[in-house]
């Protein structure tokens, strides 16, 4: 299936995990809402139109789901908050807190996290950087040609 098929198909839109026999909707970085999010974002600004459909879909995808107990970009509130990063929703505001809550609780606590990006302490800190330091943090996910378009 083309990745255009996918992206019109609604019932591509939430990938499903198996958890003990159930299967469960999942919002995540790499179950689609949360990456296609934050990835649509820029490009919906730039051209609009379908793009920008598919941002507000992918946004509001997230903002349906409660937010999620772990901290990495892939599965947590880390990636989460990246996808919410442009909006003003009840739950970005919420997450921003509940995120410094648990930074501040992690420094105490023996909860090991490896050192990678998308499972790990670094995306967790680019995540606490971006929130704490806003826009100017450049996001190592995506390729920023800075000046491309005024040449």
């Amino acid at each position: 299936m083309g990745i255009a098929k996918s992206l019109y198909d609604d019932a591509q839109q939430k990938w499903r995990r198996s958890a003990k026999g159930n299967l469960l909707n999942m919002s995540a970085w790499c179950h689609g809402s949360e990456g296609g999010s934050e990835s649509l974002q820029p490009i919906a600004e730039l051209i609009g139109g379908t793009a920008h459909h598919f941002y507000l879909r992918e946004t509001e995808s997230v903002l349906a789901e409660d937010l999620p107990e772990d901290l990495t970009v892939c599965h947590g509130l880390s990636g989460r908050l990246l996808a919410l990063f442009n909006t003003d929703s009840p739950a970005f505001v919420e997450g921003k807190e509940v995120l410094k809550n648990c930074l501040s609780a992690l420094v105490d606590s023996d909860l090991c996290l490896s050192d990678g990006f998308m499972v790990g302490r670094a995306g967790v800190l680019f995540a606490a950087s971006k929130i704490l330091l806003g826009a100017d943090v450049g996001n190592p996910l995506f390729c920023e040609l800075k000046g491309y378009c005024n040449e």
